[in-house]
């Protein structure tokens, strides 16, 4: 099963309603996420060579458990290591809607639950594409100032460096 055919499978208020349940605290985004939803409905899909596939990580800050979405090549990888996984949150998104939905992840959640948890992770950096590769452009701009020594200073995770682009 793909992405796009989750989405095409299930109306709005169905997706909303588990995706409420999962991200309570973003419900006043909701129409947000709704506006991508319609543009995802809308686009067909390209190719991509990943599966995407949606880990537990155990909370560790506020003993919350967070579901991470990744990409996962198959080909590339016979196990879930660490460095065999891929970050997703830049591609486009006709690329997301082509993946394969790991059986893994079939397994362990439903349809809604799984299309709830990659529209949050789709939209991390932006709730359009536009915004998206601009913050793309921008952080590989920050990281070659970095490795030519034009910025020098402590690290930044991914989310820090997201926040302080807006």
């Amino acid at each position: 099963m793909k992405l796009h055919e989750i989405i095409q499978n299930y109306p709005w208020g169905k997706v909303s309603s588990s995706f409420q349940k999962l991200y309570p605290d973003q419900i006043k985004s909701l129409k947000a996420y709704e506006l991508v939803y319609q543009k995802l409905k809308g686009m067909k899909p390209s190719s991509s060579d990943l599966q995407m596939l949606i880990k537990i990580d155990p909370g560790k800050d506020n003993g919350t458990d967070s579901a991470e979405v990744v990409g996962y090549n198959e080909i590339q990888s016979s196990s879930f290591e660490t460095e065999k996984i891929y970050s997703l949150e830049f591609l486009p998104w006709q690329e997301w809607l082509a993946m394969e939905i790991h059986p893994f992840t079939i397994l362990n959640f439903n349809e809604l639950e799984i299309f709830s948890h990659v529209i949050y992770e789709m939209t991390f950096a932006g709730f359009d594409e536009h915004t998206i590769q601009q913050k793309f452009s921008h952080m590989e701009e920050t990281v070659k100032k970095i490795k030519q020594g034009e910025i020098k200073g402590s690290t930044l995770s991914l989310k820090d460096l997201l926040d302080g682009l807006d």
